[in-house]
């Protein structure tokens, strides 16, 4: 009894371990705006990651660089791009001002989020005077949070490493564990991708761990039942 419940709670470590995959952080998107003396300077939200297949709406503000003031829709229309990393562009649109809440944004639809990828995108402002413009991109992830690929790669391994150790040293608590943290893994990378990747492959991969975890880990729960 003390030797499963130990198994529990050590599963339940790796587990709770494995769900913060998506925070490890990531290098951030570089900025561009062009700089002039004169003209509009445009700021927008610092978002970095959106979650695929969600909708997401991106607000930014523009400035009059020699005044300081915000600029509204009185004088000037804003238009908002986004590409795919081929550079593709997937959505052209003009900019809603929000009189109320005093600001530039546009909606983007979920269906521009399908691919999993760097996404560029770009603001420009003109009015019959002045202009600017910002470039930047998205990173779109099932999760919607940065991924690490070493550190995925770690988890798996380990999880591994503690399932063979069990196998060859036909230590049942081990190979239980071991079995438990595979198939955990496996499960989360079936519902929330490898890293940033979410297809397929991944798919396929996930369900490998999964049924490779989950034989080894019901093979030696019998076995310490003495069924099997």
């Amino acid at each position: 009894m003390k030797a499963l419940t130990a198994i529990s709670l050590s599963s339940l470590f790796l587990f709770l371990l494995v769900l913060t995959l998506p925070l490890a952080s990531a290098v951030p998107p570089v900025t561009q705006v062009q700089a002039f003396t004169e003209g509009y300077v445009i700021e927008g939200t610092p978002q970095e990651f959106i979650k695929q297949n969600t909708a997401f709406q991106y607000n930014f503000f523009v400035y009059n660089i020699s005044t300081g003031k915000a600029v509204t829709n009185d004088t000037t229309e804003c238009f908002f791009y986004l590409a795919i990393d081929n550079g593709t562009v997937i959505a052209f649109e003009n900019a809603t001002y929000f009189t109320e809440d005093r600001h530039w944004g546009v909606v983007i639809n979920e269906n521009n989020f399908s691919s999993v990828g760097h996404h560029p995108f770009g603001v420009k402002c003109n009015s019959t005077i002045y202009g600017g413009a910002k470039v930047s991109y998205f990173t779109v992830t099932p999760s919607g949070s940065g991924g690490s690929a070493n550190y995925s790669f770690v988890i798996i391994v380990l999880s591994f490493v503690i399932l063979l150790i069990g196998i060859f040293s036909r230590n049942i608590p081990t190979t239980i564990l071991g079995g438990m943290a595979v198939t955990l893994v496996g499960l989360y990378s079936l519902i929330n991708g490898i890293d940033v990747y979410r297809n397929t492959t991944t798919e396929w991969v996930s369900i490998i761990l999964m049924s490779f975890g989950g034989f080894w880990m019901v093979k030696a729960g019998l076995e310490y039942l003495d069924i099997w």
